[in-house]
């Protein structure tokens, strides 16, 4: 099924694309509430949370980052920009040796 047809544009998309935006704002309440200094859920280092989080970062990022209105550009404004430096962070992890 063309994407275009899972979230055709319009309303449902629009829902769809509050909600994930929604989603990590509080992802990112809870980073800030942690006390931790570092851009992930426990600090420094990344858990399997993180993990998930990027991949579905990554997954954003290849599929819709040339739309200029898309999914991707509003996620990139979000929060001052903390999801473009956090999929950033994992960038060292994406190809293996």
């Amino acid at each position: 099924m063309p994407l275009e047809e899972v979230c055709p544009p319009g309303p449902k998309r629009d829902t769809m694309l509050r909600a994930v935006l929604d989603g990590l704002n509080s992802i990112g309440k809870w980073i800030d509430r942690g006390g931790e200094e570092g851009p992930f859920l426990m600090g420094k280092e990344p858990c399997f949370a993180d993990v998930d989080i990027a991949s579905v970062l990554k997954w954003v990022i290849l599929l819709v980052e040339k739309e200029e209105d898309g999914l991707w550009m509003s996620i990139s404004k979000l929060d001052g920009g903390r999801w473009v430096a956090y999929a950033k962070e994992f960038e060292k992890w994406e190809a293996c040796p």
